[in-house]
């Protein structure tokens, strides 16, 4: 599991679009924001309490939820007020446009989140671990082939290569493919 430190406002990218911020520390709670372009609106959570095998989610903005025969069914869009809050034993399912939510297992004391996204194949574990201060310790489960990275990696990234486009010119090609002809 990849162990990474976070402040309000920053995030984790997965490939796909998954993007998982911290979006605030209350009360030693951490809240993660969930966004990704499969769905239709953010998700906004914080594992409140955890026992051996259940935990209560709080759940920001929920317009409806509704218990059917697949699980519990989340209409986001609701007041950014309002705060539900959820049991889940593991196994427990929790849809909406785009993403399943589940339990995966209660480690440490600590829940492990399942998400399961339509824009990402495999499924996501995030948990975590400790909230000091107004940082907390974010644990992430991703399958290899999904790229894992820190935001501002991710902006050195994208500046590096919009960088290197930027001082190009078709004299560089010229000079390049000199050096490449054989006798």
């Amino acid at each position: 599991m990849l162990v990474l430190r976070r402040r309000p406002l920053e995030s984790i990218l997965f490939d796909g679009g998954l993007k998982v911020t911290l979006a605030g520390v209350v009360d030693q709670r951490a809240w993660l924001s969930l966004s990704a372009p499969c769905l239709s609106a953010e998700v906004v959570l914080s594992p409140v309490q955890s026992t051996a095998s259940s935990v209560c989610l709080a759940l920001r903005g929920p317009r409806a939820l509704t218990e059917e025969q697949d699980g519990l069914h989340l209409e986001l869009g609701g007041s950014a007020d309002a705060v539900v809050l959820v049991n889940r034993s593991i196994g427990d399912v929790l849809h909406t446009s785009g993403l399943t939510l589940s339990l995966k297992a209660i480690e440490a004391g600590r829940a492990v989140l399942r998400l399961e996204l339509a824009c990402i194949t495999g499924e996501i574990g995030v948990s975590i671990f400790s909230v000091t201060g107004s940082e907390a310790k974010i644990g992430i489960e991703a399958p290899r082939e999904v790229r894992v990275l820190r935001d501002e990696v991710w902006r050195e990234l994208e500046a590096a290569n919009a960088g290197a486009g930027e001082a190009w010119s078709e004299s560089d090609l010229a000079a390049l493919s000199a050096t490449r002809r054989r006798p």
